[in-house]
């Protein structure tokens, strides 16, 4: 069998830090629920908003766009 080769620059194989898998998932994760917050039309401080709220989720629920406008209701 043959393996190819790729050539690598050596600063990008050592990381400063290196990263768990827990780090690397929980990034990942929450990475997640903003492109999910991104896709469903929600503005950069309502997907920081959401993606704390449902920290817990993988992706945010379908009634989050009605969430919303019920918490600009009450703060207006």
């Amino acid at each position: 069998m043959m393996f190819c080769q790729i050539q690598v620059p050596a600063h990008s194989i050592a990381a400063p830090v290196p990263l768990t898998r827990t780090q690397t998932g929980r990034f990942f994760i929450r990475t997640q629920r903003f492109m999910d917050a991104y896709r469903k039309g929600l503005t950069g401080k309502q997907a920081l908003w959401a993606t704390k709220k449902y920290h817990g989720h993988c992706v945010l629920p379908e009634s989050i766009l009605a969430e919303l406008d019920e918490q600009d209701h009450d703060t207006s």
